[in-house]
């Protein structure tokens, strides 16, 4: 296990101290939180990545890290864990119990989600910074590689995000675990809020948890300020430290740090922390704190990965290699005759580490004009082994110097190109991906360098290139937005004009009203109806609006206004004529020619007379099975009698035998040669759910001698889920639902005539007598005679209460006066 936060074997503070050339005294303090200062944590946001690079052993590796961390944590723990890739989403509803079966739930979630694409940390911590509770301590594991994010936050937004954690109490923890993994922003993080980084290996998932588990579940310290016997430190940094006790927080600045008997910490809540000069351990710095401190001055404090007393050692000791790696480079270089560059990787290397007096020597003896050769032949008897060797140098040497150098040159093109790739990346993304992978494909092909070295080149390479791919889908992402907008933007135009040509199509309305009110004004009556059309299509058109809510009230009240004038007038007319009929109802007038009137059985035999001539008739053309199907239900059944329930099939069945055989083609008269048959609307009946009429039945049925009609009428009523019925339609009795036979469809539209009610009656008497009077041949008085069609007819309505006595009567019965 490699770890970053546990500084096991150290003493509560070290302190690093390094003087460069100019006399100037940078030095490094490591501190530890004594143990009875901090305080517990029981908010917890877990954080993992789950991108394309989280596969394989890693994801598992990762996923048991999770579910044995929560187990550590304590019962009274809240935790909401989150995925991150290319966006970030909460499995969990907010903060839940640890143990809790919703934690389950995300854990299965979390195992059933595929790794696709590239973390975006940017996104994913700002979407945490949303959840952290002010007031409350919270504290947050990143389990993950830490790439891809790290050229994506700017040092303002890093700075924004690091200050809003901060002032809420949240510290953030990182496992950087993956084939590439770059702890430099969990480095960061750490540093800035009080969190812990930690690499751990395959096999040791269970003291990496349990470790893990105790930090989270410790809040860090904040520290204003550090003194030495009463002297302020003056740190790079204007930031608070945060101070653990599981880990030590490096504090970078310049100036000397003396032998002390106690040194102070100032916390943020006012409370003084002392160490005295028993736990101190000193040693000394090398040029890398003059560059630490360079870096967190410029940054103010944001750019400083040292999450750890061991991470300033590691990087302590690569800097080192670098600057030997320079040196063996430009000795290389300069040998095989290429000053220029081997002056560029000393210059580069002494920027950095200036006391380094072997690159001094270097440079100088580059920048001096090469030596001329001595032209003399060696003098006779001189050492000519000697000689061959200062000629030919060790073999074994020069090939070790050349493959370090190589490894320096492919590092140092390899840097190069990676610089390059980041500053076109934003403008040039494609171009930017071609050249990291023509580098790594260089170093992948290189032969002469060590497999460590090599790997290490195309982790970085690799790392270079998610970077970029990352910011080509930022760019991607950037240019939909850019889209969208336009989009948006495109949409608010066509709205203002649409809005502009409503604006114009409303003031023709009004103006339209306004000519219809004016015409009405001038005698159209109908103006007024017309401008009120109008004037609901103009609020039609614009709902709420003034000016057409006014047209419509205005057009209103005046057509009711003129509508009640005309009504007045015409009431007055109307009254006034009344009077004039009054007056001439009073004139006398001469009771000739004299109006008489049939009795009643007169009329009552011109109404029976209707009955067969004019019967209602429909449009549609009625075949003649259908017509002789509707003579049936005037006849009368035969004896129904079925006890109990009985399929509707069966009784239907029944019937259809009954007519067929009495009234059709086997016992009916000549010219009845049908049948009845009976037809089920089965996609009707399938649409309720029955599949026939056998699942229809029906309950003590017992008629016999009522109409066919009646008896259906009855039998039909039975049927509630749903209720059936019958139609006549394409020659058979259809049975299906009283809704489809009541349906538009089935409809039929029938006519009465009434031409011999609207006709003025004929003269039934003769001569000069009018009316139905008159007398014979010209004579007054006579009696009313009856057509004989009447006579027949009432003669053969016995049967339906008209008596021959009464026929007798109406002839001889005189007409009144």
């Amino acid at each position: 296990m490699s770890s970053c936060s546990a500084d096991t074997g150290a003493a509560p503070v070290v302190i690093q101290q390094y003087a460069d050339a100019d006399g100037q005294t940078y030095f490094a303090l490591a501190v530890t939180a004594p143990e009875g200062h901090v305080a517990n944590v029981n908010r917890h946001i877990l954080l993992i990545d789950t991108s394309a690079s989280q596969t394989g052993q890693v994801r598992e590796s990762a996923l048991r890290i999770v579910s044995q961390v929560l187990a550590q944590l304590s019962p009274k723990s809240e935790v909401q864990i989150f995925a991150a890739d290319v966006s970030c989403k909460s499995l969990t509803q907010g903060f839940v119990g640890s143990a809790s079966k919703d934690v389950n739930d995300a854990l299965h979630k979390l195992s059933m989600r595929t790794p696709l694409g590239t973390t975006n940390l940017k996104v994913a911590f700002g979407r945490l910074a949303d959840h952290v509770a002010v007031g409350e301590p919270t504290s947050v594991l990143y389990i993950g590689d830490g790439l891809t994010s790290a050229n994506m936050l700017q040092q303002n937004e890093l700075n924004e995000l690091v200050e809003h954690f901060v002032s809420n109490q949240a510290s953030i923890h990182s496992l950087v675990i993956g084939p590439n993994a770059n702890n430099e922003l969990p480095a960061i993080l750490a540093n800035l809020t009080g969190g812990t980084v930690t690499t751990p290996a395959h096999g040791k998932e269970l003291s990496i948890a349990t470790m893990s588990a105790k930090s989270l579940q410790t809040a860090p310290l904040s520290v204003q300020a550090f003194a030495v016997d009463g002297r302020s430190v003056k740190s790079a940094g204007s930031r608070m430290h945060m101070l653990r006790s599981d880990r030590h927080c490096i504090v970078l600045g310049t100036g000397q740090i003396n032998n002390f008997a106690k040194l102070t910490a100032l916390t943020d809540a006012g409370e003084k922390i002392s160490w005295s000069s028993d736990v101190c351990q000193r040693s000394e710095g090398g040029p890398e704190l003059r560059h630490l401190v360079d870096r967190v001055r410029t940054s103010n404090g944001v750019n400083a990965p040292l999450a750890s007393l061991k991470m300033l050692t590691d990087g302590s000791n690569q800097f080192a290699k670098f600057v030997q790696d320079s040196v063996a480079a430009s000795k290389y270089l300069s040998r095989r005759g290429q000053t220029r560059e081997a002056v560029k990787i000393a210059e580069r290397a002494a920027k950095m580490d200036t006391s380094n007096q072997e690159l001094k020597a270097i440079l100088t003896a580059l920048q001096q004009p090469p030596a001329v050769p001595d032209a003399q032949p060696p003098a006779v008897g001189a050492d000519s082994q000697n000689s061959g060797t200062a000629k030919n140098p060790d073999p074994l040497s020069d090939v070790e110097a050349r493959l370090q150098l190589e490894a320096q040159i492919l590092a140092a093109q390899t840097n190069a190109a990676i610089d390059d790739a980041r500053r076109i990346s934003f403008d040039q993304p494609d171009f930017a991906t071609n050249i990291l992978k023509d580098v790594l494909d260089t170093v992948q092909a290189s032969s002469d360098i060590s497999p460590d070295v090599r790997s290490e080149l195309e982790r970085r390479v690799i790392a270079a290139l998610s970077s970029v791919h990352h910011q080509q889908e930022s760019n991607a992402l950037k240019s939909k937005h850019i889209a969208r907008d336009e989009a948006v933007q495109e949409a608010q135009r066509k709205l203002l004009a649409e809005q502009d040509q409503e604006e114009v199509r409303l003031s023709i309305l009004i103006d339209q009203v306004r000519g219809l009110l004016d015409r009405a004004a001038h005698g159209d009556i109908n103006g007024f109806e017309n401008a009120e059309t109008v004037s609901r299509t103009a609020l039609d058109l614009k709902p709420g609006n003034g000016p057409a809510t006014q047209a419509l009230v205005m057009s209103e009240a005046l057509g009711q206004l003129s509508k009640a004038y005309r009504l007045v007038n015409l009431r007055h007319d109307r009254f006034l004529a009344t009077l004039y009929q009054v007056e001439l109802s009073h004139v006398p007038f001469p009771d000739e020619p004299p109006i008489q009137y049939p009795p009643a059985d007169v009329w009552r035999a011109l109404t029976l007379t209707r009955v067969p001539r004019y019967e209602s008739f429909d449009l549609r053309s009625e075949k003649p099975v259908e017509k002789w199907l509707q003579q049936m239900l005037k006849k009368p059944v035969p004896l129904l009698d079925f006890p109990g329930d009985t399929p509707l099939k069966e009784v239907m069945e029944t019937l259809s035998t009954y007519f067929t055989t009495t009234y059709g083609d086997d016992g009916g008269s000549t010219g009845t040669d049908f049948r009845m048959t009976i037809w089920e609307d089965k996609a009707e009946l399938e649409l309720e759910g029955l599949t026939s009429l056998e699942d229809v039945t029906v309950t003590d049925i017992n008629f016999e001698g009522i109409t066919l009609q009646n008896a259906l009428k009855l039998i039909f009523e039975q049927t509630v889920e749903p209720e059936l019925t019958y139609v006549i339609q394409n020659e058979v009795f259809m049975i299906t639902t009283l809704a489809k036979a009541e349906s538009d469809d089935n409809l039929v539209t029938r006519v009465y005539p009434v031409a011999d009610l609207v006709i003025p009656p004929v003269q039934l008497g003769g001569g000069g007598g009018g009316g139905f009077g008159g007398g014979q041949q010209g004579g007054g008085g006579g009696q009313f005679s009856v057509p004989p069609e009447i006579t027949e007819m009432l003669e053969n309505a016995a049967s339906d209460g008209i008596s021959m006595d009464t026929v007798k009567h109406v002839k001889k019965k005189p007409l009144l006066k």
